[in-house]
């Protein structure tokens, strides 16, 4: 049966990292937060599509609560690198300071932030998301760079 299999275009993962700066570009608008993009060079392109496309939602979903849900933030950092353990290092922070925060009821409700953490963790990679100590808020999940036991840096 054709279009079944695992490179059917229903199942393909969307998003990588070449389109973080798109991405990141347009929630810094004037209705937003300025948003800013810092990507380590050393980060190696052929990266596995899902870990891709994983990272990309992890951004999405994080910089979607920074200026349309849940933060009052007037900025927001995304940090794209290699951990020391051979894993992509995600980072998301928001300043919590100066941002307006939507009324309850425009906010919309939803699994945001589990469903990240649940992609994360499908992965082999470890999801972490918290309260900033200097104030805001922070989505750092660690996603495998690579296979089990192979360090992607080395």
């Amino acid at each position: 049966m054709s279009g079944c299999g695992p490179e059917s275009a229903d199942r393909r993962p969307t998003g990588d990292l070449t389109a973080l700066a798109d991405l990141v570009e347009g929630f810094g608008g004037a209705l937003g937060p300025k948003a800013v993009l810092r990507r380590d060079t050393s980060v190696p392109v052929e990266l596995p599509h899902e870990v891709q496309a994983a990272a990309h939602r992890v951004v999405q979903e994080a910089l979607t609560n920074v200026v349309r849900r849940h933060a009052a933030a007037d900025a927001a950092e995304v940090a794209v690198g290699g951990g020391e353990d051979g894993t992509l290092r995600v980072t998301v922070r928001d300043n919590g300071r100066g941002g307006t925060q939507l009324p309850l009821a425009v906010r919309g409700g939803g699994f945001g932030l589990v469903g990240v953490a649940e992609r994360v963790s499908a992965l082999g990679g470890e999801p972490r998301t918290g309260p900033r100590p200097d104030d805001g808020w922070e989505v750092v999940p660690l996603l495998p760079a690579a296979g089990p036991g192979v360090n992607a840096y080395a």
